[in-house]
């Protein structure tokens, strides 16, 4: 499986990273990694 990044999902992750680091950069760089690491994820368990 491919995971194509459309470019309105990138804006609205960088969106939501801008949002989440106006309180705390290091916690808005943590979450973006998280949804990253999660959507490598389905790859591999799309079903899950």
């Amino acid at each position: 499986m491919k995971i194509r990044w459309t470019d309105p999902a990138i804006a609205s992750l960088k969106a939501i990273e801008d949002h989440i680091s106006l309180d705390s950069e290091y916690y808005a760089k943590i979450f973006v990694e998280k949804i990253l690491y999660r959507v490598d994820k389905l790859k591999d368990f799309p079903s899950r």
